[in-house]
């Protein structure tokens, strides 16, 4: 609809006007400007439909508001008017073609509209206070907004439908299944080569001809020492006691909290106005599927098609493991009690709606003896220590670089690190790609 309208418009105002009148008419109400100007002359008529001129100049004063003395009186006043012969035009041709539009979608469109929102979430109190503010009722609002869903009804019809004549449908499909035959025969390049025989003149000629062909990028090789810390844990040497000593000092880092794996179908409240129909209804669908699940219908088919937790209902409603602190108190307070698999609990109510929640399996807080962990604690240890040494080895290995400029000699033999050599590579890239810490 907004692109005909569009069309009617001109110059740098153009989108200022769409937007005054759409914005109008969504926002403050269709009767409100009609209703205005019942003493006025009339600026147009649509199929019977009255536009007053007060209409007209009531959408011209909004936006004069916004933008100031921008444009000539006359000519925008006249795009206005061209704009409302064409919604009014367009909303009677869509009634005729058997367009609808329910109080459910108009609510839905109510509840996602900003001006309406606290918090990103539809507020019925901030609904209420908008409409006083500007003095509107919510039938006229519910009216105004039914009215644009139709016009986006058709705008999107038209956009997202599409057709073919036989005679394309045909053609696409020829092209799709044709099928072609052909012939080939290899001819092996390989097969004639011994039969040249080359002249080392014409081969020295060809050279002389074709040199930068057969030139090489300018290529260095370069010697490295390398300091790591996985070198450095690989040389510690850790004794039993030491081990053991870490272990104790650190046995949190070894012990696995009480956890639980449940599943859960969750029933949330609509988006009913009345807030205890809406906890009703809830609470009555819950205790429905909790009945069927007594009954020995699969908790997990269930969850797939009755929870609205989409993330969970798709694996049969499974959360996974989780520990105290990672769900919401009345949730977790519910789980971590269940202590038999397959255990089912009774209907809860958290702040997203009523859960049913099924025990998978629970776990008890479990420390990991030593034995278990011994190599994990080597392995920690020793990268600890490694990360000491080479805080302290990289300070010396700066130094000396500093002061041997020219050999990687002394810091061999301060430092015991081996020299190693690149392979040969160029300004583009090559074999001394990461080069660690000092090069010389």
């Amino acid at each position: 609809m907004l692109r005909e309208m569009r069309k009617g418009v001109r110059g740098v105002l153009s989108w200022a006007i769409v937007l005054t009148v759409v914005a109008g008419f969504v926002f403050w109400g269709v009767a409100d400007y009609f209703g205005a100007g019942k003493s006025r002359s009339i600026a147009a008529k649509v199929n019977g439909q009255k536009i007053p001129w007060a209409t007209v100049d009531l959408l011209y004063s909004r936006l004069q508001n916004q933008l100031g003395e921008n444009a000539e009186t006359k000519m925008v006043k006249q795009d206005i008017r061209r704009l409302l012969i064409q919604r009014i035009a367009l909303i009677q041709s869509i009634s005729k073609l058997g367009f609808q539009v329910n109080d459910e979608q108009v609510a839905q469109t109510i509840l996602q509209i900003p001006a309406f929102q606290v918090e990103g979430r539809f507020s019925k109190d901030r609904f209420q206070e908008v409409l006083r503010q500007n003095s509107l009722s919510e039938a006229n609002i519910r009216s105004e907004l039914k009215e644009e869903i139709l016009l986006r009804q058709l705008e999107q019809g038209i956009a997202q439908s599409s057709f073919s004549l036989k005679n394309e449908l045909k053609g696409l499909i020829g092209l799709l299944e044709q099928k072609r035959d052909i012939g080939y025969v290899i001819v092996p390049s390989k097969k004639y080569q011994a039969e040249i025989k080359l002249d080392p003149k014409d081969v020295q000629a060809y050279y002389e001809e074709h040199q930068s062909d057969f030139i090489l990028p300018e290529q260095v090789s370069l010697s490295y020492v390398e300091l790591s810390v996985e070198d450095l844990a690989k040389a510690i040497q850790l004794d039993e006691i030491t081990l053991k000593k870490h272990y104790e000092e650190h046995i949190s880092a070894y012990t696995a909290p009480e956890r639980v794996r449940a599943r859960h179908i969750l029933i949330p409240l609509s988006d009913k106005s009345d807030e205890a129909l809406r906890e009703a209804e809830a609470k009555e669908k819950v205790q429905k599927l909790l009945a069927r699940i007594k009954a020995g219908e699969s908790f997990a088919k269930l969850a797939r098609t009755e929870s609205s937790d989409k993330g969970s209902a798709e694996k049969g409603g499974d959360l996974g493991w989780f520990t105290r602190g990672q769900m919401v108190p009345a949730f977790e307070d519910v789980a971590f009690a269940l202590k038999k698999p397959n255990q089912v609990s009774e209907a809860i109510r958290t702040q997203f709606g009523y859960h049913i929640i099924q025990l998978i399996e629970h776990k008890q807080t479990e420390v990991r003896s030593y034995a278990e962990v011994k190599e994990l604690v080597k392995e920690q240890l020793s990268q600890e220590e490694a990360r000491k040494i080479f805080a302290d080895r990289t300070e010396m290995l700066a130094k000396l670089a500093f002061e041997n400029s020219t050999s990687l000699e002394p810091i061999v033999s301060e430092l015991g690190l081996k020299i190693r050599d690149t392979e040969l590579f160029s300004r583009h890239g090559g074999g001394a790609l990461g080069l660690p810490i000092i090069l010389i």
